[in-house]
């Protein structure tokens, strides 16, 4: 069960799953500016997860001062599509257009037990 994981993994749990969270919204938006629809965009982003994870996360793991490795790795588990529910209420969000922050909360409501980084706060927006 993730709530009685040792802090330090659930904390990296939570960050990894904002992030995730945050970066396939990125991509979607990029990827809709070549004519595809949400759902056409969405579709195109999860075909290349794992490539998306290991290549963006890298970033992600700059600023927020983890190894790349376990965010991608972490990006990868999270966006496994058979049977997660959670995934297909990203997937639903994604698509009806629903806002980061309510998309985090759903998604990432079982990684996290501290509050969700609010607007400022988010590890991309970290000077180095």
């Amino acid at each position: 069960v993730a709530s009685k994981k040792h802090p330090a993994v659930k904390s990296m749990e939570c960050e990894a799953c904002q992030a995730t969270v945050h970066m396939v919204i990125k991509r979607v938006k990029e990827t809709k500016t070549e004519g595809l629809t949400a759902p056409e965009a969405l579709t195109k982003v999860m075909a290349e997860k794992d490539a998306i994870c290991d290549k963006e996360m890298e970033f992600y793991a700059e600023k927020a001062r983890v190894k790349p490795e376990k965010l991608a790795s972490r990006c990868k588990d999270m966006l496994k599509e058979e049977g997660y529910k959670s995934v297909q209420d990203l997937r639903a969000g994604l698509i009806a257009g629903a806002k980061r922050t309510g998309l985090t909360e759903k998604f990432c409501e079982s990684r996290c037990d501290k509050k969700f980084w609010a607007k400022g706060e988010e590890p991309w927006k970290r000077e180095l």
